[in-house]
């Protein structure tokens, strides 16, 4: 079963997604499994952090086409938690989607 991290410190910084031409429950279903800890992170003060990913999604599993990210820790936190996860929602095998977190300190 998959294990959920609570998001730390939920008062200092707020997570953002957007998942670009997907049906709105894969981002739904996405948006509730995926929670980071961000505790052992430090945010941009000024600008926005991000980890944007193009992935496919074969046998309900998640495979990472693409990765960019503004920071290395954000990255593989993502990256681990997109292991993860099972997928539900109906979905086509050919189709590329793509997925942007954003992390903003408040």
């Amino acid at each position: 079963m998959k294990k959920l991290v609570v998001v730390m410190a939920m008062g200092f910084f707020t997570v953002g997604s957007s998942l670009a031409g997907t049906t709105p429950g894969l981002v739904d279903e996405i948006s509730e499994k995926v929670s980071v800890d961000l505790s052992t992170i430090t945010l941009d003060k000024f600008g926005e952090d991000f980890v944007k990913v193009q992935f496919k999604i074969y046998d309900g599993l998640i495979q990472i086409q693409n990765i960019e990210a503004s920071q290395a820790d954000l990255k593989e936190l993502i990256i681990d938690e997109l292991r993860e996860i099972h997928v539900r929602t109906p979905y086509s095998e050919s189709k590329i989607h793509n997925y942007k977190f954003t992390f903003e300190k408040k």
